[in-house]
């Protein structure tokens, strides 16, 4: 750990916080209760229609979404209802919970950006290949498990030992890096895997675009069934290249002010301007699984997994008229005999 933060330094940034932060507060609550909602319920949403699908379930790319989803679902349990108590309420839970919730808040978009490269390699290599292939069980498990694994080996480190120590009685939720920690939590956290974001969705567009061909006619039983799936699936890859652009666009603003200020302490932008980014990157968890709606394969699956239900509830409504309809003919028998 580094030495105490000077109290003066923390003193005057908690009065700039609390002079700015009034006139903000209860919109900001209403906007996180909103978003903390929409987050558990869309991110719920898309796990329930992936898993509803056989097809999609069998498919480690799918797979990944739903491993997006569960870090959304964290996001929406974990870090955005703290970030509710902490505007509503001085903090009083404690430096280590503080700490845990400051690192998630890192931790989890990281897992998010790590996914997308995965999914990026697994889309490059196949439209490289022109053909599928199976994967053991045991090959997708570690596959699920790498970006969590791999944001742990990186973001854990760089906030636990380059975090500066804050005193205890603040009543307010702070944590400083050194400078070499301050500056490599936004790169390695952001820069270095979006730039492979980028660089392989690029990959894929074009590639995707050159291969494609939408007017191919294929019988069921011909050899070239597979291009079919393949066209099918490169519809799925603009999906996935729409998320991927929406999900950096959206962090790009908080981690460029997180990196300018380690240079730049003069630079320190508006509150409302530093708390309209700082949310800017957060409302990923909710449109993350909005974007995924773009793809092909999962709003087939909604209208499969929507007519279900209807189906399920209808069923439900004729099984009641049909049990009402036999009371009443018993009813009427009995009424008869007397």
């Amino acid at each position: 750990m580094g030495d105490i933060l000077n109290r003066t330094t923390l003193t005057d940034l908690i009065g700039f916080i609390d002079k700015e932060h009034g006139s903000h507060s209860k919109s900001i609550v209403n906007f996180a209760i909103v978003l903390d909602i929409l987050t558990i319920v869309l991110n719920s949403f898309l796990i329930c229609t992936v898993l509803s699908e056989r097809k999609l379930k069998q498919q480690s790319a799918y797979l990944q979404v739903i491993n997006t989803c569960i870090a959304n679902i964290l996001s929406g349990l974990f870090v955005i209802p703290l970030s509710i108590y902490s505007e509503l309420e001085i903090w009083n839970l404690g430096q280590l919970l503080c700490h845990s919730w400051i690192t998630m808040d890192v931790y989890l978009p990281f897992v998010n950006v790590l996914i997308f490269v995965f999914l990026n390699v697994e889309r490059i290599v196949l439209i490289s290949t022109n053909r599928y292939s199976k994967c053991s069980n045991i090959f997708i498990v570690i596959e699920l498990l790498a970006p969590w694994v791999i944001g742990i080996l990186i973001i854990f480190p760089i906030w636990i030992e380059g975090a500066i120590t804050t005193p205890d009685d603040l009543g307010v939720c702070l944590v400083h890096l050194n400078q070499n920690a301050a500056l490599l939590s936004p790169i390695m956290a952001f820069f270095i895997p979006a730039w492979i974001c980028i660089v392989l969705t690029a990959a894929i567009l074009i590639r995707n675009f050159r291969n494609d061909t939408p007017n191919a006619i294929v019988n069921p039983g011909s050899t070239s069934s597979r291009i079919a799936c393949l066209n099918k699936d490169s519809v799925s890859m603009v999906g996935l290249c729409f998320a991927n652009y929406i999900y950096l666009t959206l962090w790009f603003p908080h981690q460029f002010i997180s990196a300018l200020l380690v240079f730049c302490e003069q630079c320190y932008p508006p509150y409302h301007v530093l708390v309209g980014i700082t949310w800017l990157g957060a409302i990923t968890s909710m449109i993350c699984p909005i974007s995924w709606f773009t793809d092909t394969n999962i709003r087939s699956a909604i209208k499969h997994l929507l007519l279900s239900c209807k189906c399920k509830r209808t069923h439900s409504v004729l099984s009641n008229i049909d049990s009402n309809e036999i009371e009443l003919l018993d009813n009427c028998e009995r009424s008869t005999s007397l």
